[in-house]
Order: structure tokens, then C-alpha cells, then sequence
């Protein structure tokens, strides 16, 4: 059964550890942004991307508004702050990576707490999904054949063994 594993970038070390233990159980790991320095840090400087721009947001509404208190100005350093980033070649090869790991994977196990949008795209392309975290996220009402709720990472262990021991693998639903 191939697994694609989705969470945020800053917890590389601990999805780099629940790919090992899947394949220590015979799994197929086919995510790789946990195993890749590179695609890590690029993942993390869109999150400081998005953080940023997040900042510059507030900071030109409190201007707009009026309400202003500090004196605030948008600065030179806010205007890079949220132009810069990765390249448009950086993020396209990311994308087709993902894509290309997502399409690969029999299911897809999801931390909600920084992949909701991952898994949601792993439901459009049909996948199978093992959430681990909020069970009253949007995604249950919508697919609930196609995803299954664990609250820790045992429980999503236990999940994929009971998926593979029922047949569930290469898109096959017995």
C-alpha cells in the first residue's frame, strides 16, 4: 500500500519518523517533502510568506482605518517582506512534485494542523484520506466514504493496517 504523508514543514523530523515506521511495516512511502531539506525549506518560506503578508495586511488596515496608534508607516522592508519569494519554476516543480506523490499514493494520511489544504486536494483527486485531528474539520461531512479520523498518530497507524488488511490498496476498494 502506498502512503503519501502530509503535514507542515516545521515537523519534518517527526513525518521523517512516521515514514520510517511505515516502512518498517511494509508500507510504500511516496511523499518525499519530510525527506527533502529542499522541498522543506521551500515549504517553510511560503509559510513565512504567507506570515508576512498576513502582517503587512493588519499593519495597512490599522493605517487605512485610522487607527493607527504607534505611528506605523509601510516601509521598503514590508513591501519586499511580501514581494519576495520562490521563484515561479521553484513553485511549479513543487506543485508537479506534490501532485505527482498525491497521484502515486493509495491513501494519504493528513495532520490538520497545517494540511488541511493538502488533504483537500488529495479528496479532489479521490484519495483516500486517514486525518489526524479535528474531527469536525469540513472535509468529513463532504466525503465521508473516503475519510477516516484518528486523534494521534497510533490511531492513524492503526487505521492503515485495518485499510490494507481489508484490501484497500492500489485504488482498489474490496
Amino acid at each position: 500500500m502506498k502512503i503519501c504523508l502530509v503535514g507542515k514543514p516545521n515537523e519534518q523530523e517527526r513525518f521523517k519518523g512516521y515514514a520510517t515506521e511505515l516502512r518498517s511495516y511494509g508500507f510504500e512511502v511516496v511523499s518525499s517533502w519530510h525527506e527533502s531539506d529542499q522541498t522543506a525549506s521551500l515549504a517553510e518560506r511560503f509559510q513565512t510568506i504567507q506570515d508576512n503578508q498576513s502582517q503587512f495586511v493588519s499593519k495597512f488596515m490599522r493605517i487605512t482605518l485610522g487607527q493607527n496608534i504607534a505611528g506605523e508607516k509601510i516601509t521598503d522592508i514590508d513591501r519586499k517582506s511580501v514581494a519576495g519569494g520562490p521563484s515561479a519554476l521553484e513553485i511549479d516543480n513543487s506543485f508537479r512534485r506534490f501532485k505527482s506523490e498525491l497521484l502515486a499514493a493509495d491513501c494519504v494520511i493528513a495532520d490538520l494542523n497545517g494540511a488541511s489544504m493538502e488533504a483537500g486536494f488529495a479528496l479532489a483527486l479521490g484519495k483516500r484520506i486517514v486525518l489526524i485531528g479535528d474531527s469536525k474539520s469540513p472535509l468529513i461531512s463532504y466525503c465521508i466514504g473516503k475519510v477516516k479520523i484518528a486523534n494521534d498518530w497510533v490511531g492513524a497507524l492503526a487505521i492503515v493496517h485495518t485499510l490494507r488488511a481489508c484490501g484497500v490498496q492500489e485504488g482498489i476498494d474490496r
